[in-house]
């Protein structure tokens, strides 16, 4: 079972649930149309250096928390075979 659930095609299905269940999310959508335009205010006001730097930084916070979600939605799914 272990090699399924680290499977290249697990992985695939399991950020894709997740992201199926994030875009049906109302309250998250709107959280995220938030962020994206005080992103967009805050950019505006970055240097150059600055934007790079804080360029770097969200894709760290965004691979941080894509990573965490998938490995919840495969630890749920892992607990609800072993409860079997």
């Amino acid at each position: 079972m272990n090699e399924i659930l680290n499977s290249q095609a697990f992985q695939e299905f399991i950020q894709r649930r997740c992201e199926e269940i994030i875009s049906g999310s109302a309250p998250i959508q709107d959280i995220n149309l938030s962020v994206i335009s005080a992103e967009s205010k805050l950019k505006e006001t970055l240097s150059k250096s600055q934007l790079k730097l804080f360029l770097a930084y969200e894709k760290l916070v965004s691979d941080y928390q894509l990573e965490s979600e998938k490995t919840i939605y495969k630890g749920c799914l892992n607990d609800g075979l072993s409860a079997k």
